[in-house]
């Protein structure tokens, strides 16, 4: 009956818009209903005074309702109304066809297919056919981005993730002056990063299809996840490194159906096994993050595979190895150390560089108020006038160590340059403790000030000559900058065994952003390393102080100085 009556039928009316199509603006037709009702209802009233009837109040409002939807009506119909509906036109819309190519798509499910030979089978069927016989037709692939191909013969299995929210993001945004009409989605919908579904897609990516009006019709292949599958999901490692050097790498991974099993990774470069290490699995689908030591080496352009071996009864073997590319040099890092008086500090830090054949340790020591013991230089000039005073000069460092040296050492000129070396050439600047350190030293009223992690305490008498005893937090358990052992456990055991400090230098209190990483079972001072990125803070005193900012390319560090007997640590 509806459509009957309205010609069209009811979806047709809720997808639709209704549009005025006369030449007049759609104010003046409100004006008029407006209008003509007030009119009818002075006529009704003026008929009721002059006339002998008795008409009851409700039926006189039922008239004047029913005259003034009739005159509405026909008011709106000189109007022109009509329904306006978005569709596909023929040869003038783009239909993008998106095939994910990521590693999980070269799975073979039941049939013994490969979930991407489906896909492509199912597109070869006849599908894109009839597309392109309709519409433009274009072919993408999503994995860790989103490209264009030119044919389903291009289109191999092989990205490490596939991020669906940020591909039709950028698809939405590189084809903004193009007619895109739909979006047709292959996928077995794996993620590799953080959420499913609309959480990883994102709303920007969601706005910018509702406000194009694009759909997205998806087409699913193969089972949403595993019983039985461990999978590598991603590998941080530095881009270049140090030949022989240690370096620190993290391993994200995520397992279904071996909760409480232990899973053995293995790092090779080539033939050679570079690291193993045994994982005890978390919950079933939690992304767990595990970090790994390794020794890189020697010189030249590496190909490291991260590999976890196969467990019992795993049924995809396709997603257990990412292989990760690092260039490997012989150039040392060169680290300039000042130090404002002869202590133990700088004995055992020139004494543990002696064996470190990744470092460089260019020192200056001030033996006196104008005199000072250089080591480690290139040349006779190097240093020949004392702490650089060029940029060109100081940024040839790739670190400073700043000791129990007050900041009236360091000329204005020289203040401004070492906060360049920071800001600008993204150096990391380690500050000790000591009796001439930190607020002891004036730090805390300088322009430097803002470079530390920590606030400083007010006052010049916060270097302390007493014991302390220390044990690590949950999260310097974890962090590489605590890490005196490569096994987590054996390293908190290790700390626990440690002798006491003979002193220790207050920074103050850690600054927002803050997270502990040691604290001082004694006196109840604390060892933190503060990182932009985490919002956890600290409620006391730290020993030990970092700040990392990657965004800017920059990291401070504050330390403390400690010594047990004839030794130095930390």
């Amino acid at each position: 009956m509806f459509q009957f009556l309205f010609k069209y039928p009811t979806p047709v009316f809720m997808k639709g818009h209704l549009v005025l199509l006369g030449p007049w603006p759609a104010w003046l037709l409100l004006v008029l209903i407006l209008v003509a009702a007030g009119g009818i209802a002075l006529l009704i009233r003026g008929q009721l005074r002059g006339s002998a009837a008795n008409l009851p109040p409700r039926r006189a409002a039922l008239i004047w309702a029913l005259q003034s939807a009739l005159l509405a009506l026909l008011l709106l119909l000189l109007w022109q109304p009509a329904i306006r509906i978005a569709e596909l036109n023929s040869q003038q819309n783009i239909i993008a066809v998106v095939l994910d190519d990521s590693r999980s798509m070269s799975v073979a499910d039941s049939d013994g297919k490969t979930r991407e030979a489906t896909a492509i089978a199912a597109l070869d069927s006849g599908v894109l056919a009839g597309l392109q016989r309709r519409f433009e037709t274009r072919l993408y692939t999503i994995g860790r981005e989103m490209k264009r191909v030119d044919s389903l013969s291009r289109i191999a299995p092989e990205e490490s993730a596939t991020r669906i929210g940020a591909g039709l993001n950028q698809l939405a945004l590189d084809t903004a002056d193009l007619p895109i009409g739909a979006v047709v989605l292959l996928s077995d919908g794996g993620q590799n990063s953080a959420g499913i579904g609309i959480s990883e897609i994102g709303i920007e990516a969601l706005r910018n299809l509702q406000n194009r009006r694009i759909p997205v019709h998806t087409v699913g292949f193969g089972k949403p996840e595993h019983s039985h599958d461990i999978e590598i999901q991603d590998v941080s490692l530095p881009a270049s490194a140090v030949a022989n050097a240690r370096i620190s790498t993290t391993v994200t991974l995520t397992q279904h159906g071996y909760l409480g099993k232990v899973a053995r990774l293995t790092v090779r470069d080539g033939d050679r096994v570079v690291a193993q290490r045994e994982i005890a699995l978390a919950l079933d689908g939690q992304l767990q993050t595990e970090s790994l030591f390794l020794s890189i080496g020697t010189a030249g352009a590496k190909s490291l595979a991260f590999t976890l071996e196969p467990m019992a009864g795993e049924e995809n073997l396709a997603n257990n190895t990412i292989t990760r590319p690092i260039l490997v040099s012989n150039a040392k890092r060169r680290i300039l150390y000042v130090e404002g008086e002869p202590r133990w500090e700088y004995k055992f830090i020139r004494r543990a560089e002696e064996d470190d054949p990744t470092i460089q340790l260019v020192s200056m020591l001030r033996t006196s108020e104008n005199k000072v013991y250089r080591q480690g230089i290139e040349n006779a000039a190097e240093l020949a006038d004392g702490f650089p005073a060029r940029a060109e000069d100081l940024f040839r460092y790739d670190g400073i160590v700043i000791g129990s040296v007050a900041v009236d050492y360091f000329t204005p000129l020289q203040q401004d340059l070492l906060r360049e070396y920071v800001e600008r050439r993204g150096g990391g600047v380690l500050f000790l403790g000591g009796s001439s350190s930190l607020s002891d030293g004036g730090w805390n009223v300088s322009r430097l000030n803002e470079l530390l992690p920590t606030f400083l305490p007010a006052g010049n008498h916060n270097f302390h000559r007493n014991p302390a005893t220390v044990e690590l937090t949950s999260t310097g358990a974890d962090s590489p900058i605590t890490r005196l052992l490569d096994d987590p456990e054996k390293n908190t055991e290790r700390w626990k065994k440690l002798t006491y400090l003979a002193d220790y230098e207050d920074p103050g209190s850690p600054k927002p952003g803050a997270t502990e990483l040691i604290s001082d079972t004694g006196n109840w001072r604390h060892l933190a390393m503060a990182d932009e990125r985490s919002t956890r803070r600290s409620f006391a005193r730290p020993l030990l102080a970092t700040v990392a900012s990657l965004a800017r390319g920059r990291v401070t560090w504050t330390g403390r100085r400690v010594h047990a007997g004839p030794s130095a640590y930390g």
